[in-house]
């Protein structure tokens, strides 16, 4: 999140599903970039349905309209990620995951990616529908070749070194790399002049 402000501020746009509460994204709440925020299961369902009435709109607005593909041919550099922490959460609300599943299959037309993150891969974590549609794959080291198998379908996870940052990225082939550190208080100062207070709504 952190990479994209700073990268792209006024291209780039999110929404943040943090279903721990928020702790994981309340830095980011206040950024000017951040469109929606949600911090459990019924707040994530609005922004799900928003998420996907704004893909549902650059579709028959933009490109059916004016004859275009997808958003590149449109020319168009906006783009919009929702994010989801603990995505574990909702793999049980059919409804979430029909939408989420509608996102991920035609997001990229319309600039609506997804980030899906969970400390829990399973075949049930990660419905096989959703993994489908998101070609890039992500994961740091895990406990088992199961559940490396759920993330990357392959093993390999499972004998990453536990040092922090290591992990493996794979969209055809699998890569590994290693991160670097950000400090809370670094990440603070970067997106600070891209934080804007809002007035307290009245009661």
């Amino acid at each position: 999140i952190t990479s994209l402000i700073l990268s792209q501020p006024d291209n780039v746009t999110f929404s943040l599903i943090d279903l721990k509460g928020g702790p994981a994204f309340a830095r980011f709440k206040d950024c000017k970039q951040v469109k929606n925020f949600a911090v459990n299961n019924s707040e994530a369902m609005e922004v799900l349905k928003k998420v996907e009435e704004d893909m549902e709109r650059v579709y028959r607005d933009v490109l059916v309209a004016k004859g275009y593909e997808d958003i590149t041919e449109a020319g168009i550099k906006e783009r919009h990620f929702l994010v989801i922490d603990e995505a574990a959460d909702l793999a049980g609300e059919d409804k979430a995951v029909k939408i989420l599943t509608n996102i991920v299959r035609k997001g990229r037309g319309s600039g609506h990616y997804v980030i899906y993150a969970t400390q829990y891969p399973t075949t049930q974590t990660v419905a096989s529908q959703i993994k489908r549609n998101i070609p890039a794959r992500l994961t740091y080291v895990l406990d088992s070749a199961i559940a490396s198998s759920a993330v990357l379908d392959t093993n390999g996870a499972e004998d990453l070194p536990d040092t922090p940052g290591r992990g493996i990225y794979k969209v055809a082939k699998m890569k590994h790399f290693q991160t670097v550190l950000i400090e809370n208080s670094e990440i603070d100062k970067q997106i600070k002049p891209y934080i804007n207070i809002k007035p307290r709504k009245e009661d």
